[in-house]
């Protein structure tokens, strides 16, 4: 069956057990529904029975959103009663996530991830400015917004890949393209937000003797900093991973996602010109925010010295309880692209503003939406509708994300740093959640003479099996 065909059959699907039910986004009912329509589009035959089994599942305690992308061309429709696919989706749900930057800090967004496609200078934008959205402040309307997020794209240089635990050889899942006119012309639109996977100890020169591509010293880019390390920068990545830090120390987050989709079009969808949004591949991912853990500390509340932790039931489909941990560190799965995830303890960071290259390009506006058609689409009755906000809860308990290192749980340290930059009153009622992160801090910015790995290119120099790399 046509890969458009499996994801139409999949819409006209009957995957739910409520016809008019309003889930909220990060409830458990409202990802049951998403996963089960996900796994729907791969087809009866592929699929079927695995979705029939997990219909009995009580996934009411999960507190995550499922952002997926399935083959499809679809308008960009604002109003859809379904959940939409690709970058509609991420946006749909960034938009319902408030900020806690305060007005003098600036936050950083980074995206980090194992293949840059050639994405064209419009999409780039879009898409940065995509991951810029965030709820409007509902209790101070009239309060100035925190200045623009500074945006980074994580990914591992030649030399980075040269030293990893399997050398050269890693870099065989490890894609961007460096030849091409359009390769060389992105690159030097990108290069002001490209930073080291491996931090300072991926660097070829010491960062104090050199000037670095975002044209900023050493000290100028927050060298200084201590160090914070995840135990990881030998391992080659292939985890994807986006975040949005609260601030430039990124002692706070806002919102977290682990996916399979790394930086391209086929994954996030491209904007044809008929006003259709066009996805190619299968991805999966999750978000989370510290929003989901306000006023529920009986469920996945991280706990400390300070905090006694919460274990939620959970029953099979037999009925029996069954113990699931509480211990909310988001740890989640390593991603391939094209396959749901498997397991990795990892998420996110970021740091700097578009290029300047890419600034008029920002501004410009998607297409605006069009009436849905009858193209690889069928809403069904059965298909409950999602909520389009996040309901108002009282703030009775608050909840704030910060990231750790080589470990599950936040620091008292940790938790005083996210506490302090957090816009949120009254410290101790707070929820901390530990995300555990895949990659140092500070971030490293890349030096002019450096380029992102490159298999299509040779490399004499022996890497840490002591073979060298000829492109095939």
């Amino acid at each position: 069956m046509p890969k458009n065909a499996q994801a139409r059959t999949a819409d006209e699907g009957s995957l739910h057990e409520s016809k008019a039910q309003e889930h909220s986004p990060g409830s458990g009912p409202q990802f049951k529904s998403d996963l089960l329509r996900y796994l729907a589009a791969y087809g009866q035959k592929r699929t079927g029975p695995l979705v029939d089994q997990l219909k009995v599942y009580d996934f009411s305690t999960a507190k995550v959103a499922l952002v997926a992308s399935v083959p499809s061309s679809l308008f960009n429709d604002k109003d859809r009663k379904q959940t939409d696919w690709g970058w509609p989706a991420l946006r749909k749900i960034l938009s319902l996530i408030p900020s806690t930057t305060k007005q003098t800090e600036r936050p950083c967004i980074v995206a980090q991830v194992s293949s840059v496609a050639t994405l064209g200078e419009r999409w780039i934008s879009h898409f940065f400015d995509l991951l810029s959205t965030t709820r409007p402040n509902l209790d101070s309307p009239a309060e100035k917004s925190p200045l623009k997020p500074k945006c980074r794209i994580m990914f591992p240089t030649a030399e980075e890949v040269r030293l990893s635990l399997d050398g050269y050889a890693s870099g065989s899942s490890i894609h961007t393209k460096l030849k091409s006119a359009p390769a060389k012309k992105q690159l030097s639109l990108l290069r002001p937000m490209l930073v080291h996977w491996s931090g300072e100890k991926g660097g070829s020169n010491p960062p104090s003797q050199l000037m670095l591509s975002s044209g900023q010293t050493a000290s100028e880019s927050n060298q200084t900093s201590k160090t914070r390390e995840a135990g990881r920068d030998r391992a080659a990545p292939h985890i994807k991973t986006y975040i949005r830090f609260a601030n430039e120390a990124m002692d706070s987050i806002d919102w977290a996602l682990l996916s399979s989709a790394n930086l391209s079009t086929q994954a996030w969808g491209a904007m044809e010109k008929d006003g259709k949004v066009r996805i190619c591949s299968y991805e999966i991912g999750v978000v989370v925010w510290p929003g989901l853990f306000e006023n529920n500390i009986n469920v996945l509340q991280v706990s400390d010295e300070r905090h006694s932790s919460e274990h939620a039931g959970m029953k099979n489909p037999k009925g029996e309880e069954e113990n699931s941990s509480s211990e909310t560190e988001s740890d989640p799965p390593d991603s391939t692209s094209h396959e749901s995830s498997s397991t990795d303890k990892g998420t996110f960071t970021a740091d700097s503003t578009l290029p300047a290259g890419l600034g008029k390009s920002s501004k410009e506006k998607l297409p605006a939406a069009e009436p849905p058609q009858n193209d690889n689409e069928s809403e069904t009755e059965s298909d409950p509708e999602p909520s389009t906000s996040i309901p108002e809860t009282k703030r009775e308990h608050q909840s704030i994300m910060v990231p750790t290192f080589m470990k599950d749980k936040p620091s008292l340290e940790e938790q005083d740093a996210g506490s302090a930059s957090s816009k949120a009153a009254n410290p101790a009622s707070k929820t901390t959640v530990g995300l555990r992160l895949p990659y140092n801090l500070p971030l490293v910015p890349y030096h002019l003479d450096e380029d992102p790995w490159g298999k299509e290119l040779d490399y004499e120099e022996p890497d840490s099996k002591g073979v060298v790399w000829t492109s095939t």
